[in-house]
């Protein structure tokens, strides 16, 4: 699949830090979802946004030289 930015794409979350949570694509193209992508307000806990196993609906906001999302 061809990926571009602003597509939205459905991923998993395969890992949870207090900063982002690290989601997997299709064809094994990883991204991460920056804690400050989320929302403008203060986030206490970002397991109340997505934990590991969740499908989330995601916007690319950039690709990186090895294909990742951000």
């Amino acid at each position: 699949m061809e990926y571009e930015v602003g597509q939205l794409v459905i991923g998993t979350v395969t890992n949870v830090k207090p900063y982002a949570l690290f989601m997997e694509f299709e064809d094994g193209i990883s991204g991460l979802l920056h804690i400050s992508e989320i929302s403008d307000s203060f986030i206490r806990d970002i397991e109340k946004f997505g934990t590991k196993g969740d499908q989330l609906k995601v916007k690319i906001v950039s690709i990186d030289e090895n294909n990742g999302f951000l």
